[in-house]
């Protein structure tokens, strides 16, 4: 007599179970994942990324570059006629979404402190000048615990 093997597979109850907690698994952890706290970290990384791209490209355009703070965004602007007079009113181009302006949505419940308390902008050869009185100045920025440092002579960004 010949004897049969026998296949192993999984059944059709077997397999809509695992589909099954994988999608119970997903509809828990999904906001979890998703929580405020991971937003302000990124958040903090967004501003970081910003202050770095509005001095290299206050840089290499040799025209200054205003990082503009309002109660709900980060604007970047650069000067319009790039003679150091001021007058940040021409927008920065953002590479990434290819808009013409450059601006940053602070997320609801997001605090950034500032020192000093007013706009700034990076010059021609990277250093950082207050947009109110014209004078280097070192700045810090503290977004939820995160602190962003940048320094007023050399425009070098930490955090």
């Amino acid at each position: 007599m010949k004897q049969q093997q026998k296949k192993s597979a999984f059944t059709l109850i077997e397999l809509v179970l695992i589909i099954s907690l994988i999608g119970i698994l997903t509809v828990v952890a999904a906001p979890r994942i998703s929580n405020n706290k991971t937003d302000q970290l990124f958040f903090s990384e967004e501003i970081y990324s910003t202050l770095r791209y509005a001095r290299k490209v206050a840089m290499n355009s040799q025209c200054s570059v205003a990082v503009l703070f309002s109660s709900t965004t980060i604007t970047l602007n650069r000067e319009a006629d790039c003679d150091g007079s001021g007058g940040f009113t021409e927008s920065v181009f953002e590479p990434l979404s290819d808009a013409d302006h450059y601006e940053l949505q602070i997320p609801e419940g997001v605090t950034i402190a500032r020192t000093p308390n007013d706009n700034f902008y990076f010059n021609d050869i990277g250093q950082v000048r207050s947009v109110d009185s014209n004078t280097i100045t070192d700045v810090a920025l503290e977004v939820e615990g995160a602190t962003i440092t940048v320094v007023g002579n050399t425009g070098v960004i930490t955090k």
